[in-house]
């Protein structure tokens, strides 16, 4: 729906902290508003006009829902398969736990969830992303 964050998102808070990537920016699905069209379409103008246009590790437009990843596809992530049970110390904050294929107990409590973005080549999560990728540590 409008103003939710679903699979496809394009949002300018989304790259608050880093240039949208480019060559990411993939369309809107069948059925999206003209003005999320348009605006795609001049995201991605601007970014192939500008030779000089940064490399970036944030996410384009797909992945941005944050929905728990199967246990089979997990099983079938090399990282994901890696993370669970692992413990990490975020932005000097111990310690964010993946217990299982959904759930992260944080400092903050149970009941967080994580899960794989599985359109991408590498994983990321949203405490990976923008300003936050270099300050998630493994804990020892």
């Amino acid at each position: 729906g409008v103003n939710q964050i679903g699979e496809w998102s394009l949002d300018k808070r989304h790259y608050g902290g880093a240039f949208p990537p480019k060559g990411l920016l993939e369309p809107p699905p069948q059925g999206a508003t003209p003005a999320a069209v348009w605006l795609t379409g001049a995201f991605n103008e601007a970014i192939n006009a500008d030779p000089t246009w940064p490399e970036s590790k944030a996410l384009g437009t797909i992945g941005w829902r944050r929905e728990c990843a199967s246990e089979a596809q997990v099983a079938a992530h090399a990282l994901g398969r890696k993370l669970i049970g692992s413990s990490w110390t975020w932005a000097g904050i111990k310690s964010l736990t993946f217990v299982d294929h959904c759930e992260l107990k944080t400092p903050w409590g149970k009941g967080f969830k994580w899960g794989l973005i599985l359109r991408q080549t590498t994983l990321y999560s949203y405490y990976c992303t923008g300003s936050y990728y270099d300050s998630l540590r493994r804990d020892e």
